[in-house]
């Protein structure tokens, strides 16, 4: 099945814009985008196996294996213009995404946007947590937020979640960032005030990632402050846009 579901409906698009979503996140997350960008601009949103559509496939285990997936499925739809979204966990898959297109030579996004994750070269503080007993990691997806409180109360959705989420937070706790020279396309990095994991400073070192230009800009909302604040990261994506239809 193919990787990238396109939640924007018509063809007439000049630019793409497409999205990696958090630990344990289907497609469909990025589904309110679609109604909050300008005409002519297309949303694809990234589903990783295991969930969603891809709920009968294997999970993955490395974020290698994701990236090559990735972009096996996304170098037949990089046909113009583009853009990236990630949020948490999905911000370093396409950090380490628009780095793969670089070194396979192929058309660069536009602009990177990263939410909610701190920079690939800071250090992690938390302990892992992807090893923990089923308790104490039920304990700490609920201190993080952005899970209903009704999941947590029903065992079978919890045995299907939980095995997904523990092979994510794996993922990301094992990464290790190797330098790289940095990106020629602006990066944008937004985070929440109230986020307990990604501090300000996190975001502010995303900006030896590009010899571009660099944003940064702290919205009201903890480390899932997207869902609040999606007509925002829109109108940041829509300026963006813009910009590069003036030059």
């Amino acid at each position: 099945m193919m990787p990238w579901i396109k939640l924007s409906k018509g063809e007439n698009d000049h630019f793409r814009v497409f999205c990696f979503p958090y630990s344990g996140a289907t497609a469909q997350v990025f589904r309110p985008l679609t109604q909050l960008l300008p005409e002519g601009v297309s949303v694809y949103s990234y589903e990783l196996p295991g969930r969603g559509r891809r709920f009968n496939e294997e999970i993955p285990g490395t974020l290698a294996e994701i990236i090559e997936e990735a972009f096996l499925s996304i170098n037949r739809i990089i046909d113009r213009p583009y853009i990236f979204w990630g949020h948490s966990l999905g911000g370093i898959i396409g950090y380490e995404m628009a780095r793969h297109i670089r070194t396979n030579n192929h058309p660069l996004p536009k602009h990177l946007f990263v939410t909610g994750i701190r920079a690939p070269q800071v250090p992690k503080r938390e302990k892992d947590v992807y090893d923990l007993p089923r308790d104490e990691f039920i304990e700490k997806i609920k201190e993080m937020g952005g899970t209903p409180e009704e999941i947590f109360n029903h065992e079978e959705m919890l045995d299907i979640m939980i095995p997904i989420l523990k092979k994510d937070f794996k993922i990301y706790e094992m990464y290790r960032f190797t330098p790289d020279m940095p990106m020629p396309f602006p990066i944008t990095a937004i985070g929440g005030l109230d986020d307990k994991f990604v501090s300000k400073e996190d975001l502010e070192q995303w900006s030896v990632h590009t010899s571009s230009l660099f944003d940064m800009h702290m919205l009201a909302g903890d480390h899932f402050f997207i869902f609040d604040n999606m007509n925002n990261i829109a109108q940041s994506i829509a300026r963006a846009i813009f910009r590069m239809n003036q030059k």
